[in-house]
């Protein structure tokens, strides 16, 4: 049995916090980082990184996205991720 101290569990809540208000203010951005051919060197795609944005805090690390995982808020940041992804890319 692992034990978690006083402090892990108030960082856990202060991040789960945060990202519910991130949720709520639909403040989680794509990032595109392209995906590059080692043979041709030519882009081919995309990868979507999400940011996630609190106040004037950008959300990142591992750590955050546990968080969001053992909260089960990780299919709303995913949903507004993608809608904001295709926003993004219009018609194309």
């Amino acid at each position: 049995f692992e034990s978690f101290s006083l402090q892990d569990t108030e960082r856990f809540h202060e991040v789960r916090k945060k990202l519910i208000e991130a949720i709520r203010n639909k403040s989680i951005h794509p990032y595109f980082q392209p995906i590059v051919s080692l043979r041709t060197g030519d882009i081919f795609g995309y990868e979507v990184l999400s940011r996630i944005k609190y106040r004037d805090e950008i959300l990142r690390g591992d750590y955050d996205f546990a968080v969001a995982d053992a909260s089960a808020l990780t299919p709303e940041i995913d949903k507004i991720l993608f809608l904001r992804a295709i926003k993004h890319f219009g018609d194309y």
